[in-house]
């Protein structure tokens, strides 16, 4: 008993010291790609960067708050299912929010933008864990695979209007993950692996019926202007990169600061430094 004590504070001691890490670095390339910003859009990388500290601090709060609780909120029905709620109540209420570079994805308080469809990436599958752990019949097709995915494909399409469309692919891929973990009776299982992979042919076959111009432009090719300046910024950084706040490159790719936050890894710390950065994700993840 004492020894599994030990283990648990040994794993959770680990777990922060490498939070703690990857957050240093993340603040840091933050920093820096918020000042490259100011050569394509007007924005104040002082007051940006403290917005960004706040709300950095209150995640992590959140987060704690979650690792120590969020067994309990999984276990409450009240509690999963007011989350549920909520989260598509701010989905739809964001699709009538004043419009950012023609999306609606954020809600404004103050100096702070929320996106709720980030919120999904945490409710979806804790919700999914919830259903399935009060789940009685588990050779239901019914209650073990459609009613699971309506519930999750209501969320994900509210997302896909804003339109977000990789949000919307990375949290079909998380719930239909959680809901492969979650149904046991192999009989079932086939079927929903045989149906997500007619669904999966079916949205490619009529891409045009359900994507955007823009968005099937995405899929099918890359972006000339975005994702090569990206490469140039990591392709000039070699292996070492040319040292912290360094490197020109960086300057000239859009949303540095968040989409394309690789580029200024790639180029101040060069493939070592990106490879480092994808080794504390994957510590966070085991």
């Amino acid at each position: 008993m004492r020894a599994s004590k030990e283990n648990i504070k040994t794993n959770f001691l680990f777990f922060f010291i490498v939070l703690g890490i990857t957050l240093f670095v993340g603040i840091m390339f933050v920093y820096s790609s918020l000042f490259a910003m100011q050569n394509i859009k007007e924005i104040n990388p002082e007051q940006k960067f403290k917005t960004y500290i706040i709300g950095l601090i209150i995640g992590f709060i959140g987060a704690i708050f979650a690792f120590l609780f969020g067994n309990l909120f999984i276990k409450n029905s009240l509690i999963m299912l007011a989350f549920y709620i909520f989260l598509n109540m701010f989905l739809g209420i964001v699709l009538f929010a004043p419009p950012i570079a023609g999306v609606t994805r954020w809600m404004n308080f103050g100096p702070f933008q929320f996106q709720p469809s980030e919120l999904a990436k945490l409710i979806l599958p804790a919700f999914l864990a919830f259903y399935y752990s009060k789940l009685k019949n588990k050779k239901n097709i019914l209650t073990n695979v459609l009613i699971p995915l309506i519930l999750c494909l209501l969320s994900i399409f509210l997302i896909f209007l804003e339109p977000d469309l990789s949000t919307t692919l990375l949290i079909l891929v998380i719930s239909l993950i959680t809901m492969f973990l979650g149904i046991e009776d192999k009989s079932v299982l086939i079927f929903f692996i045989v149906f997500m992979l007619v669904l999966g042919i079916t949205i490619f076959i009529f891409q045009d019926k359900f994507l955007q111009s823009y968005q099937i432009s995405r899929l099918t090719k890359e972006d000339p202007f975005q994702s090569q300046r990206a490469r140039d910024a990591i392709t000039g950084g070699g292996l070492a990169g040319k040292g912290p706040f360094a490197g020109e490159e960086k300057y000239y790719v859009p949303e540095s600061y968040s989409d394309f936050i690789i580029a200024v890894i790639g180029e101040e710390w060069g493939k070592i430094g990106i490879a480092i950065v994808v080794t504390l994700f994957l510590f966070l993840c085991s």
